[in-house]
């Protein structure tokens, strides 16, 4: 389910008090994370809007915010009597990343191909 689909699915419900309390749980693990990610370009941000999340405590404001934006990309599998709550990159999402890691890869083989010639000429 995409992650602001959810969010507005449990917007002032006792689902939301329940994500918030299993937010609250992790709150210093994400502030870590947010650290560690602030210089990779979508993770740091999908790390920021997560944050965001946790520091407002409530759905209205994330999906009032520019956060709510680059949610769109997002999937979320939730289980709130487990405690589980999990963010992961949409079908699309993953689409482009699998394409951007395809280029590199053929990119690098391609380099490869040209130095081994090269190599050979000499």
């Amino acid at each position: 389910m995409r992650l602001n689909d959810y969010l507005a699915s449990i917007q002032g419900t006792e689902q939301e008090e329940k994500l918030f309390e299993i937010i609250d749980k992790y709150k210093d693990d994400i502030a870590e994370a947010q650290g560690q990610t602030a210089q990779i370009p979508v993770v740091g941000k999908i790390v920021d809007a997560i944050v965001f999340l946790a520091e407002r405590g409530n759905v209205a404001d994330f999906l009032d915010s520019e956060y709510a934006e680059l949610a769109q990309g997002l999937d979320v599998s939730v289980n709130l009597e487990k405690g589980m709550f999990n963010i992961y990159p949409g079908k699309e999402m993953r689409r482009k990343i699998f394409m951007v890691l395809g280029a590199v890869v053929a990119v690098i083989a391609l380099l490869v191909l040209v130095c081994r010639k090269c190599r050979g000429c000499k």
